[in-house]
């Protein structure tokens, strides 16, 4: 009964930790914003978001108990940090080739981690 409570309890904290990352991302405006930089617009909110995201992760809090869920998302925080140094290099053309390809990285980590997280977690 015990092992089944701390089940329980390590699948609740990790739906409660998908749940804060998903609100650093402010939601579904990251995929949104995500695809605005691959039409050639960069919202500033998205750099914002992305250094959040990456320092959240940095902590204790930030590591998933799961370890399938916590690979998909650690593929997805590479994928985030190179996103986020390509848009604080200084070099803010949007039109970039590099951002093209990070943001097209970035969804479809994106897209890996959630679907991860929608089977295990059923969120």
């Amino acid at each position: 009964m015990e092992l089944k409570n701390r089940s329980d309890q390590s699948i609740l904290t990790d739906i409660e930790l998908v749940k804060g990352y998903q609100n650093i991302l402010s939601g579904e405006n990251f995929v949104r914003w995500v695809k605005d930089l691959q039409s050639g617009a960069i919202n500033n909110n998205l750099s914002n978001s992305i250094f959040t995201y990456l320092n959240k992760v940095d902590t204790i809090e930030g590591k998933f108990n799961n370890s399938k869920i916590e690979s998909a998302h650690a593929n997805f925080v590479s994928q985030l940090s190179t996103l986020g140094s390509a848009l604080s290099n200084g070099n803010n053309d949007p039109r970039r080739p590099e951002l093209m390809e990070f943001s097209r990285k970035v969804l479809d980590s994106h897209q890996e981690y959630r679907q991860k997280v929608r089977e295990i977690l059923g969120v």
